[in-house]
């Protein structure tokens, strides 16, 4: 099994840490599949996926930093650009938890996520 659980972080190597990630966007976005049946990538998925904690998540930023970014990059650039209808509750929910994992690490760093809507006429929220 892949999710090998380390003194420092819940894998082994930052090549496992890539594959698993390659294989979770492989898994929610299946060919073939239509919109409905299809995943939003994103940390909480990826945690569920590798049955891993979202502190055992957070750790891996001190671990494998660009790894790490590129993942929490994949999230994002996964939900600004998906095909499928989302709220925007559901995307407003998942900025927020995508930023808050290893929040108590980067605290006083003060990073933000704005999230902005518009109505049809344009108008921004």
């Amino acid at each position: 099994m892949e999710s090998i659980h380390t003194e420092n972080a819940v894998f082994e190597t930052e090549a496992v840490f890539r594959r698993k990630l390659k294989s979770y966007i492989k898994h929610c976005n299946k060919p073939g599949e239509d919109e409905k049946s299809r995943r939003l990538p994103n940390a909480a998925g990826f945690c569920r996926f590798c049955e891993i904690s979202r502190e055992g998540f957070a750790k891996l930023k001190s671990v494998y930093p660009l790894m790490y970014d590129i993942a929490q990059s994949t999230f994002l650039d996964e939900a600004l650009n998906t095909k499928m209808s989302n709220s925007a509750a559901n995307m407003s929910f998942l900025a927020e938890f995508n930023r808050s994992v290893g929040e108590a690490d980067d605290e006083a760093m003060g990073d933000t996520v704005r999230l902005i809507t518009c109505h049809d006429d344009g108008d921004a929220l």
